[in-house]
């Protein structure tokens, strides 16, 4: 049985591979040669995000959830019930707020993923 296993996490590293792969492959074969579509030009015109706004928030959010979970770990192990729901409760209020702020910021962004290379 534990070959069997072996088996399928070669099968899921080389899969993975092939998926990172086509996006490397996409990627040169628009940067090397474009097209007519992109005006056979490259790159187009970027806009970039003010990284200070909200993906400054978003990535605080994300740190700010490492102290909870650890701390709800170990009241797990301690067999702290009220801790750990407490915990718990305050990692996943901040999971729905980065939610609701990546979802605001993939609302007002300027750009859509029709205006990239494949839109």
């Amino acid at each position: 049985c534990p070959a069997s296993y072996s088996n399928w996490i070669l099968y899921v590293l080389v899969s993975e591979t092939m998926f990172f792969a086509s996006f490397f492959w996409a990627f040169f074969h628009s940067a090397l040669a474009p097209g007519m579509a992109l005006g056979f030009f490259w790159p187009q015109e970027i806009y970039t995000m003010p990284c200070w706004g909200l993906p400054l928030l978003n990535t605080s959010l994300l740190l700010s959830t490492v102290f909870p979970c650890n701390m709800a770990q170990a009241a797990i192990k301690a067999a702290e019930l009220k801790i750990a729901l407490y915990t718990l409760g305050l990692v996943m209020f901040l999971g729905a707020c980065f939610v609701f702020v990546q979802g605001y910021e993939i609302y007002t962004a300027k750009f859509t993923v029709a205006d990239g290379v494949y839109g």
